[in-house]
């Protein structure tokens, strides 16, 4: 069972136990999608009782370890300087993904010579 002292936790102090959770589910996600996705198509995946049983727990299992670790931050971190700090590490790499994938898009439909209006660009980004 996973314990937290949040109040009496030095900050560079790591939960170690939280980790091996986090690694746990990460290996049941990709199991999961290797159930899925490398069977063919003739496979019904939604029968098999190990892809039930990954689908069934792992998703709240993260939003449970996630708010696990919100709440040292909320601890940690003004709510301004908390969401300064999220915006940074959400934000800039999301525009930057999208900036580059919208890029890879553009190059792709000139060479295909498929639709490259402004409008769809925008759209693209968006």
């Amino acid at each position: 069972m996973i314990t937290s002292n949040i109040e009496n936790t030095d900050r560079n102090e790591r939960e170690y136990s939280i980790d091996v959770v986090k690694a746990l589910l990460i290996f049941l996600v990709v199991w999961g999608h290797a159930i899925q996705y490398l069977h063919g198509t003739d496979f019904n995946y939604w029968e098999s009782p190990l892809y039930k049983f990954i689908y069934g727990f792992h998703m709240p299992l993260f939003a449970l370890v996630s708010g696990h670790l919100m709440a040292g931050s909320y601890k940690r971190y003004s709510i301004t300087k908390l969401f300064q700090k999220k915006s940074k590490q959400l934000l800039i790499p999301t525009i930057c993904w999208a900036l580059i994938l919208t890029i890879i898009d553009i190059v792709l439909n000139v060479i295909t010579h498929e639709n490259n209006t402004v409008i769809w660009i925008v759209m693209r980004f968006i």
